[in-house]
């Protein structure tokens, strides 16, 4: 039972993190699908030989403060869609949010308490994989589009974007055992696909994931302290700073910057909203909104404006104290994980929230993926000096003590031995 329960979920390990990587790139949809199937496989190795307190760490977990913050983050959005426009939609989306986020997190839960280096090689292979594909498609697709698109365009985008997220994990797991030789190999072969793609999000996700990793790696718990702070307010001052760009912007002449002008457009929308802005508009408001024509075009499209104009301030106050919690969360983690930790979370929050990748169900997929990815990555490190064993009474060196330090001997007297001698044996 102990062998086949090993290979199950090893088998479902694989799946997610070979093949689904390696299936994006034949379909939009196969990543996605993908995840269900690679977590009841693991589902399935702890049916068939449960471990003692295996949801132990589950309930401590949901216990914590960031575990009731995530829970109160996702009762606010299930109740947001009572006053959404779109109530029938947002609650399919929501379903399917939850859905994903459930199997992820029981699939984080059910990993063992230490994952074997077989397991840690699977992200790196996969993930490269992924990229070599990309790195061969690309210029047959320069060539003739119909060798590699075909009816789903789009793919080459998407497997860049994830490459920017899953390549910090991937380089962990290499990292960890000290394999900075082919971490080198798949950070040159990863960045080449990205550049060979030429897409933005994935550009900047790994710009921002590649400067964290370089001053993570040498500070991670102080820096990962500083980013925390950094972003919580960003998050939380987001209104604040769009009204700024309004009003500044062409007194500093920045107003043609795309970000400015983005922030100079909601800043509109805040004066037109009011108090409306407070509460939010509801829970897939923005994405429906966009697509309708009812948020200008030249609104922001990342998840920092999604936050407030869907959950309004209480959600985005939640979401920022949930990522402050995340960032400190990885930055103590043991070197060099902690870097690269700090680096995943960084592209993630760099992807998501300046892009309109941050309002897609496939982007969701893949923070799933690089949560279980660092997951295995924290429960992959083991100690690299072992406490000496214990050796025989006669291979041990004999350590001359002090003469201060030395049992005291009493000595017969004189008396004692005349007395014992003039005894008659028996």
């Amino acid at each position: 039972m102990a062998g086949a329960a090993e290979f199950l979920m090893r088998l479902g390990i694989a799946v997610l993190m070979i093949a689904g990587p390696v299936g994006a790139l034949a379909s939009r949809r196969l990543m996605v699908a993908l995840v269900p199937v690679g977590a009841a496989l693991m589902i399935a190795s702890v049916l068939i030989a449960p471990r003692q307190g295996m949801f132990r760490a589950l309930g401590q977990a949901l216990a914590s403060p960031l575990g009731i913050v995530a829970l109160a983050l996702l009762v606010w959005i299930a109740a947001s869609i009572l006053w959404t426009p779109y109530p029938g939609v947002a609650a399919e989306r929501f379903a399917k949010m939850i859905g994903t986020l459930a199997v992820v997190t029981l699939a984080i839960a059910i990993l063992p308490t230490h994952v074997r280096t077989p397991n840690l090689n699977l992200l790196p292979i996969g993930l490269g994989a992924a990229c070599i594909g990309v790195l061969i498609l690309v210029p047959l697709n320069l060539i003739d589009t119909r060798l590699v698109e075909g009816p789903e365009p789009g793919v080459i985008e998407r497997i860049a974007i994830m490459t920017a997220v899953l390549l910090w994990p991937a380089l962990g797991a290499l990292a960890v055992r000290e394999r900075w030789i082919s971490a080198g190999v798949l950070a040159v072969v990863a960045t080449a696909a990205i550049l060979l793609v030429r897409t933005p999000p994935a550009f900047g996700g790994l710009a921002a994931g590649a400067i964290v990793c370089a001053f993570g790696l040498a500070g991670g718990r102080r820096f990962a302290q500083v980013l925390a702070v950094l972003f919580a307010i960003l998050f939380a001052s987001a209104p604040a700073l769009a009204l700024l760009s309004e009003r500044f912007g062409p007194q500093l002449g920045i107003e043609a910057l795309p970000l400015v002008r983005s922030f100079t457009a909601w800043a509109g929308m805040i004066v037109d909203d009011g108090v409306r802005t407070l509460a939010g508009y509801g829970f897939h408001a923005a994405v429906r909104g966009l697509q309708t024509g009812f948020i200008p075009f030249g609104a922001p499209r990342g998840a920092i404006f999604q936050m407030w104009f869907d959950l309004g301030v209480f959600g985005a106050l939640l979401t920022a104290f949930l990522l402050a919690r995340v960032i400190v969360a990885a930055g103590a983690a043991t070197p060099p994980a902690s870097g690269f930790l700090l680096s995943t979370a960084v592209s993630i929050i760099a992807i998501g929230a300046f892009s309109a990748v941050g309002l897609q169900l496939w982007w969701l997929t893949i923070v799933g993926l690089a949560a279980i990815a660092s997951a295995l990555l924290l429960k992959g490190q083991y100690r690299t000096d072992r406490p000496a064993a214990e050796r025989p009474a006669a291979d041990r060196p004999t350590v001359a003590r002090p003469v201060s330090e030395r049992p005291v001997v009493e000595r017969p007297t004189a008396d004692f031995v005349r007395e014992t001698s003039a005894r008659p044996a028996l």
